[in-house]
């Protein structure tokens, strides 16, 4: 199953599989966890304010936005339709914009922070879609992304969501640093439980199946063991923000399923 399956098509995600996604992006620990650690980021670099906007490129079903939206002010940019559709409840419908471009986006400009959650993986030519959007970010202006690690860990759910790559860090920091950008954070995250992802992973590799529906890992267990995975895929935070506050730019861990980087552009006068 790839890009060409009725469940991604042109790299949009359809209707079936958005439904199964915005379910979990709103129970599953993975999206909770993930959502913790990435607010705790940002807040670190841009304390929240009502005043601040912050805008996710590729914000799916918008879970993410509602949110962030309790912090500061959000604006969802999103190029599928039923997704953007889906966004649109979880947030006043003028702040989900339906596209593929920053020229679409009115206050794309004068942002203080741009997200680009698990988009890149998505597309082909990623260094050309990652520079549309910080190309004609303001001088000073924050970006957070994410993007799946290790090939190893490569299964039908990378299939099922339409995904080219998964990240090894060295790559990961050479897409980055061939951007106007200043980097602050790279480094792996869901590293507490990479050993546990990869082995079921590898039972689902060689069962020839998934974990969850539509070609998904998108089970969600009961509510106890969500809540225990959350717990420890959360705490990982408070490692990832004294790197950041650090100043490190070595990762918090040697190998980990994702990987998440935070930068800022460039300044005129550092150009």
């Amino acid at each position: 199953m790839g890009a060409d399956d009725p469940l991604i098509a042109g790299g949009l995600m359809s209707q079936a599989l958005c439904g199964v996604h915005a379910q979990a992006a709103r129970r599953h620990w993975w999206f909770q966890g993930r959502r913790i650690i990435l607010r705790s980021l940002l807040a670190t670099l841009l304390p929240p304010g009502p005043e601040r906007l912050v805008v996710e490129v590729g914000c799916g079903t918008g879970e993410n936005l509602a949110w962030l939206s309790q912090d500061y002010q959000v604006l969802g940019v999103e190029p599928s339709p039923p997704a953007a559709g889906e966004a649109r409840n979880q947030v006043a419908p003028d702040r989900v914009i339906q596209t593929d471009t920053p020229d679409d986006v009115p206050d794309y400009q004068r942002a203080d922070a741009v997200l680009i959650l698990d988009v890149l993986e998505h597309v082909e030519e990623d260094a050309v879609v990652l520079n549309r959007w910080v190309a004609p970010m303001k001088d000073g202006c924050l970006l957070l992304v994410t993007v799946p690690a290790d090939p190893a860990l490569w299964s039908r759910h990378d299939e099922t969501y339409g995904h080219y790559r998964r990240y090894e860090l060295g790559g990961f920091r050479r897409l980055l640093e061939s951007q106007p950008v200043e980097l602050l954070l790279i480094s792996y995250f869901n590293a507490r439980l990479y050993w546990l992802i990869r082995a079921a992973r590898s039972i689902s590799y060689r069962l020839h199946r998934t974990w969850g529906p539509n070609g998904t890992d998108l089970w969600i267990p009961p509510s106890w063991l969500n809540g225990l995975l959350a717990k420890i895929f959360s705490g990982e935070a408070r490692r990832l923000v004294r790197c950041l506050r650090a100043g490190s730019r070595r990762s918090a861990w040697h190998r980990g399923v994702s990987l998440v980087a935070a930068a800022r552009r460039r300044y005129a006068a550092d150009k």
